[in-house]
């Protein structure tokens, strides 16, 4: 019996796991939910060390906004010479080129991307290739950093965030 009630607990568990933090709270100011989704990625110098996926419901209108951050790395910083681009399913003809900001920060830089406009392609994506332009001194002046999100990752924001 106790054999039978470990492996229901595991099982259980094994399909409770999330692969980003997932939170919601109501903004008191305007009375919108905002939805999220925060991973952090680590200290990889030339990789976002967190992605943050935020859909905020307000009374007339639905908003998904990415925030993809960096640490300051002395070779490459972000700058906003280019928008950053999505390849959807590992296919050259759906590229989505994103209207970019970016912040600066003390320890780093972190894009801003209004997704909206998209979410329709986000969400009938089978994966999600983001490249992410980067300052240098070199004589191109931009190189590009690829991150591919985890398919693990891309299925909770269609259930979660982008439902």
């Amino acid at each position: 019996m106790k054999t039978l009630f470990f492996t229901f607990a595991l099982t259980l568990a094994m399909f409770n796991i999330c692969f980003a933090e997932i939170n919601q709270y109501t903004n008191e100011f305007d009375n919108s939910t905002v939805t999220y989704s925060y991973f952090d990625r680590g200290n990889n110098e030339n990789s976002p060390i967190e992605i943050l996926l935020r859909k905020t419901v307000s009374s007339n209108k639905i908003e998904y906004m990415m925030f993809l951050s960096k640490r300051y790395a002395p070779s490459r910083r972000y700058l906003a010479l280019e928008n950053i681009k999505f390849k959807l399913n590992n296919n050259t003809e759906n590229i989505l080129d994103i209207d970019t900001r970016i912040s600066q920060s003390a320890v780093g830089h972190t894009y801003s991307l209004n997704i909206t406009p998209y979410i329709q392609s986000i969400q009938n994506a089978e994966s999600i290739k983001i490249q992410i332009p980067s300052y240098t001194k070199e004589k191109q002046q931009i190189r590009y950093t690829y991150y591919e999100v985890d398919k693990n990752i891309l299925q909770e924001w269609k259930t979660i965030i982008l439902k």
